[in-house]
């Protein structure tokens, strides 16, 4: 067993090198990076150190099977700290998996989200994000009714677990959301706590949205705020399957949107963007006045099934640069 060519420094490099771009994108390993590579390294070390011990023994005396079976334990020893080394770096990776924050003191937190990536700049560029703050004294009565149309009907759901949310979606067409005489069919639910949206300076304890989205990729958002109060009926019907870990799917059996929507009456009207990156533009945002309750159950129930660091999951409100928002009766 001829160990003494291994390159011992740029083994322990790769891996000082390796965990280096891991702790760029997770704040998990600089904790285990010290730690593992000294570990791995010193592995390599012992075992190359018996290895030549070997070699110079038996190029003398006669081979020494306790020599050789010091190198196997070795040996054994550096697979399987190598083999822990990668597995915790793909649980980390896995877990961090984000590349983006909620924490406004993250260096990836949603000031620097239009930083981090090309094609998320809008979040930082665009003229209309969203969330916003919705002032009533800035607000404009509608002139004109609008005929907002609901065309929803019920199928098969699933829920996803995913980074920072969890996601309904549905297994076929359920329907969507006529606005100006054009269809928005529905694509999924999720929902933020605590709101991201704001009424005259009031955060609620949760905002659920409705996306839609049109073949031609024009978006329509509708969104409900909740706050404590008497149980909600579907989030009652929804916690009972909430269970699952991140990356998971659930099936919900079938699940009509209209439930989850209730009775939209009196709403907000703005052009904004999609609250998480990419940020895109272009959606139209409507946002009901009647303000819905849950239970503080079943808000620490939806809480819970998100990751601790997750938990709070509304972007900052942005700058409304002149928008109108139009109040619908």
């Amino acid at each position: 067993m001829k160990l003494n060519g291994l390159p011992l420094r740029f083994v322990c490099l790769f891996f000082n090198n390796r965990y280096q771009e891991n702790c760029n994108l997770n704040p998990v390993t600089p904790l285990l990076k010290p730690y593992l590579t000294m570990v791995l390294c010193r592995a390599l070390q012992r075992t190359i150190n018996i290895a030549r011990t070997s070699q110079a023994y038996s190029s003398t005396l006669l081979p020494s099977p306790a020599t050789d079976m010091a190198v196997s334990r070795q040996l054994i020893f550096l697979f399987a700290t190598i083999g822990f080394y990668f597995v915790r770096t793909a649980i980390a990776e896995a877990v961090e998996d984000v590349e983006f924050s909620y924490n406004t003191s993250a260096p990836n937190g949603p000031a620097h989200w239009g930083d981090l990536k090309e094609e998320w700049k809008t979040c930082k560029t665009g003229r209309m994000q969203s969330p916003i703050a919705i002032d009533d004294r800035m607000v404009h009565l509608s002139s004109e009714p609008e005929n907002l149309q609901w065309n929803y009907s019920a199928a098969d759901a699933l829920l996803k677990y995913l980074n920072h949310h969890i996601v309904i979606e549905w297994k076929d067409f359920v329907g969507g959301v006529i606005i100006h005489g054009l269809e928005y069919p529905l694509q999924q639910v999720h929902w933020h706590t605590p709101s991201e949206n704001t009424f005259n300076g009031q955060k609620f304890h949760l905002e659920l949205h409705m996306l839609h989205e049109r073949s031609d990729k024009k978006m329509a958002m509708v969104s409900i705020m909740f706050t404590i109060g008497q149980p909600d009926p579907f989030f009652a019907q929804l916690i009972q399957k909430i269970n699952g870990k991140m990356g998971e799917e659930l099936e919900l059996g079938v699940v009509n949107p209209k439930t989850i929507k209730g009775s939209i009456q009196t709403y907000y009207r703005y052009h904004g963007s999609i609250t998480i990156p990419p940020c895109t533009e272009g959606v139209i945002w409507t946002i009901n006045r009647k303000i819905r309750t849950l239970s503080r159950e079943q808000l620490k129930s939806l809480k819970d099934a998100i990751q601790p660091e997750h938990r709070i999951n509304a972007r900052p409100t942005q700058p409304l640069n002149n928008r109108e928002v139009l109040l619908y009766r």
